[in-house]
């Protein structure tokens, strides 16, 4: 459970990292 819940974190952060950069782009 604890990788299944770091690989959740790694993905959760790269979202928050696109999000970021689509409010830039828009």
């Amino acid at each position: 459970r604890e990788k299944e819940e770091k690989e959740q974190g790694q993905e959760q952060s790269s979202f928050r990292e696109k999000l970021k950069d689509y409010k830039k782009s828009c």
